[in-house]
């Protein structure tokens, strides 16, 4: 862990942002953003991986505002204080290393397909279920002869589809 620089800190009011994050109804995503960017700006660098019980001044510093957090929570009948933490921690590493959330993560956002792929892969699986044994509509099978030439054209081999 760095050791902690004697510089000016951009001046954030924690106090204000902190009661906005309890009070927000639900704790709108862009309060508890800001708030974040705050906390990056105010405690040590990478402060969002200290443990809660750590003994540093760093981890101290964290805990004293995350405590500061809880009581206003709980204050605004908030039920569950540590899943609010958890996402401003999870926002702030975002902000400080340019990182996908938990959040995004999970939803697996798919990279980039390039039209091609994106055709090829779209359409064999449409083709796969309209294969599948439950009876096909009369409109696709209509279609099916024209999504055939369709994948061979864009060099499907229809054999290895089914």
């Amino acid at each position: 862990m760095k050791p902690i620089k004697e510089t000016t800190k951009p001046a954030f009011d924690l106090v204000a942002l902190r009661l906005q994050v309890a009070q927000a109804e639900n704790a709108s995503i862009e309060s508890r953003r800001a708030y974040a960017v705050a906390l990056n700006g105010t405690l040590a660098a990478q402060w969002y991986t200290m443990r809660h019980d750590g003994v540093s001044d760093e981890a101290r510093a964290a805990r004293k505002e995350r405590d500061a957090l809880f009581s206003v929570l709980k204050e605004n009948s908030h039920s569950n204080p540590s899943a609010v933490w958890a996402k401003i921690k999870e926002y702030a590493k975002q902000e400080a290393e340019g990182l996908p959330t938990e959040a995004e993560r999970k939803r697996g956002k798919p990279e980039a397909r390039d039209l091609v792929t994106r055709f090829r892969e779209e359409l064999t699986k449409l083709y796969k279920a309209a294969h599948q044994p439950e009876t096909v509509p009369a409109e696709i099978d209509r279609v099916l002869p024209a999504l055939e030439k369709i994948l061979l054209a864009l060099s499907v081999n229809l054999e290895t589809i089914h």
